[in-house]
């Protein structure tokens, strides 16, 4: 072969190989789902990291990043979930609030959120978490293992959820009721106000709140009084100690007495 030869085979070999790696970059994204021309990675960049939205206008483009998440459907699952595990707290945040915005559509990845829970990384596990409690009642049972595993931390942030979630977590109330008094008094006062927000079963939880508000603990007077306002007129037998509680040496005691009082009058 002459050298002209080797030269012309170069040049085909060069461009076949521009061809080549073109087209890898170019489809680099090939499987990410796209909505009105835009991948899934650039309406995530959509979501402010905070979650605080101060104009607008970042409230617009976050409805429309919402829009758009849930019109792509199912496929961006995958996608979504690798988010949450991202070292980049940013990536982390738009993938979480992502997943919120499926809703109980997320349902199908309740086993891969369980498994992230559980998997000993304190930021994924609460990314998990949130995930986990804007899915909804089908979700309570992954909670709910969190919850019972005896790791206080996971506990926290498996609570929050389940309260999120009010009256859809009303299975969650007897492990909720176990666990009191046997927890750290900064958990105890969130399950006894996650009781408050869930608002079920209410001939088992109103009569436990009224026992608190007559604990010799004032962060437990205060949490029962306030939880007492999620079951309405249910909470009526608790009168006579509300008002007994206005006289409370603790003044935010007695300013949730009084506002527990106030609704539950005719």
């Amino acid at each position: 072969m002459t050298l002209n030869h080797y030269a012309k085979a170069s040049c085909v070999v060069c461009i076949l190989a521009c061809n080549f790696f073109g087209c890898i970059t170019k489809d680099s994204h090939v499987d990410e789902p796209i909505f009105k021309g835009k991948r899934l990675s650039e309406w995530l960049n959509n979501f402010g990291y905070d979650g605080d939205l101060r104009t607008q206008a970042e409230i617009n483009r976050n409805e429309q990043a919402e829009g758009a998440i849930r019109s792509m459907g199912p496929n961006v699952l995958p996608h979504l979930l690798k988010a949450i595990q991202s070292n980049d707290s940013t990536i982390r945040h738009q993938g979480m609030s992502a997943l919120c915005a499926v809703g109980s559509n997320a349902a199908p990845a309740i086993p891969q959120l369980t498994f992230l829970l559980q998997d000993g990384r304190p930021q994924t596990a609460r990314f998990a978490a949130v995930v986990l409690g804007c899915i909804g009642s089908e979700a309570t049972p992954a909670l709910l293992k969190g919850f019972t595993n005896g790791n206080p931390e996971l506990q926290s942030i498996t609570l929050d959820a389940l309260a999120k979630n009010g009256a859809e977590s009303s299975v969650a109330i007897p492990y909720l009721i176990a666990a009191l008094d046997h927890s750290a008094t900064n958990l105890n006062e969130r399950i006894i106000s996650a009781l408050g927000q869930i608002g079920s079963k209410p001939d088992k939880v109103v009569p436990l709140l009224i026992n608190y508000l007559e604990h010799s603990y004032y962060g437990y007077r205060f949490c029962a009084a306030e939880a007492l306002k999620g079951f309405s007129d249910k909470a009526k037998p608790a009168i006579p100690l509300l008002r007994k509680m206005l006289n409370d040496e603790h003044a935010w005691v007695r300013e949730a007495a009084a506002e527990t009082l106030q609704g539950l009058r005719p």
